[in-house]
């Protein structure tokens, strides 16, 4: 038998969202009062540097600056339905008691631990069943006003990751008692919750749906593998999955909204108001490097030299998104070897460097190796139901996904990439032999 696919969390889905940040506290440090007026872009309308004038307003052609991102009403959003499910006060702790509760890897739990996940869920099934009609009638937007920048509110994201937590207990209880049909029912909530999350235009959202697609996947692949699992669960599942992929959004989306976040961010630099973005690490590591008064001055200083080159930037990295993430390598190493040759330069833009690209590739490989576990899982259904599909090309290898039989199994490998490359791989039971 082939060895099981983890296909959950992996170490760089962690790391972005470290990165890019986790979301819902970041209300709480700051007065968004203090921060939405930067949204404006008082500083770049009333620029006198055409270029950024030029950028500005292809920018605003576009509709992506942080006020044409910024929905109109949000007290109708789908992250304010959920967040009204669940005790303020208590929030936060029920979306890290779930998060310890969730298997790190395969969907798997000891007796103790499924007692557990099965308690919190009934405690709190009311909500995921209210949940489930609030992603039926809210509308597409998660509420996220970009015009608040990085202290935006985003704790509508944590709420739809509790939402998925409860809807993946479910799926165990479920699958606990042989019934395919409720665990698969629950997986597709999961998927539902995870595509309107990657669906906006935001970066941390984005990431957080490759988390969650993740752990929608290792539930499939328990579920597959189940010995009640027939060759009807497997169609249905992969109706679900082609569903996902045909409505997948633009990669192009998630970094227009982290360009209008970036476009808030020089607003800011250009107030003096630098250290207000940094996190802790940061912060330090420019402590080291001197006054961080000085720094902020600095960065001030040259604001216009380096937002351009930002937005430059931006504006190819935009433009790549419309081909296959394997083609769009070559595009960041060259911005990376172009950011290490200005390193100790004037020329060196230390905001867009130092914050504002530096996991640039990191997360646009996750965005794609998204997209390729969930094409994977297309190709493996297909085959273990009688469909003859040709295997596409892996959007971040660049390589046809890889298909044989093992031992009663369609086994899909050639998914991931680097260390990944030989671990990843979806199998699920060959039914065209029964």
């Amino acid at each position: 038998m082939a060895d099981p696919a983890v296909i959950n969390a992996s170490p760089l889905i962690c790391a972005c969202l470290l990165l890019f940040g986790c979301g819902g506290e970041s209300a709480s440090r700051v007065g968004l009062d203090d921060f939405e007026p930067f949204g404006a872009l008082p500083y770049l309308t009333g620029t006198r540097d055409a270029r950024l004038a030029d950028e500005l307003a292809r920018i605003v052609e576009e509709g992506g600056t942080p006020e044409q991102l910024t929905p109109p009403d949000d007290d109708e959003s789908l992250g304010a339905a959920l967040l009204a499910l669940f005790p303020e006060d208590r929030f936060h702790r029920l979306v890290a008691r779930a998060e310890e509760l969730m298997p790190p890897a395969e969907f798997r739990f000891d007796p103790v631990g499924l007692q557990h996940a099965i308690a919190f869920r009934r405690k709190h099934d009311a909500e995921r069943l209210e949940a489930r009609k609030a992603l039926e009638r809210s509308p597409r937007r998660l509420g996220i006003r970009l015009v608040g920048g990085f202290a935006a509110d985003t704790s509508g994201i944590d709420a739809v990751r509790l939402c998925v937590r409860l809807e993946a207990f479910h799926a165990a209880e479920r699958l606990d008692e042989g019934d395919l049909d409720g665990a698969l029912d629950a997986v597709g909530r999961m998927l539902a919750f995870a595509a309107r999350l990657g669906a906006e235009k935001h970066l941390d959202a984005r990431l957080h749906a490759a988390y969650l697609r993740a752990d929608a996947m290792a539930v499939m692949q328990a579920a597959v593998t189940h010995d009640a699992a027939t060759r009807q669960h497997l169609q249905v599942l992969l109706e679900t999955v082609q569903g996902q992929l045909q409505s997948w959004p633009d990669d192009a989306a998630a970094w227009i909204g982290e360009r209008a976040i970036g476009l808030h961010t020089y607003e800011m630099v250009r107030d003096g108001a630098l250290p207000a973005l940094l996190t802790e690490e940061e912060t330090e590591a420019f402590k080291r490097e001197g006054d961080l008064r000085l720094i902020a001055a600095a960065a001030q200083r040259h604001a216009d030299d380096d937002q351009h080159y930002y937005l430059e930037t931006m504006r190819r990295v935009i433009r790549a998104c419309e081909k296959p993430y394997h083609t769009r390598r070559p595009l960041f190493e060259s911005i990376e070897d172009d950011l290490q040759q200005r390193w100790g330069s004037p020329e060196y833009p230390l905001v867009a460097g130092r914050l504002l690209l530096k996991d640039l590739a990191a997360a646009q490989a996750l965005q794609a190796r998204d997209r390729a576990n969930l094409e994977a899982w297309a190709l493996a259904l297909a085959a273990a139901t009688g469909q003859r599909v040709p295997p596409p090309i892996n959007p971040l290898t660049g390589t046809p996904y890889e298909v044989a039989r093992d031992d009663a199994l369609i086994v899909v490998s050639g998914i991931g990439a680097g260390r990944d490359a030989g671990r990843l791989r979806v199998y699920v039971p060959d039914f065209t032999q029964r």
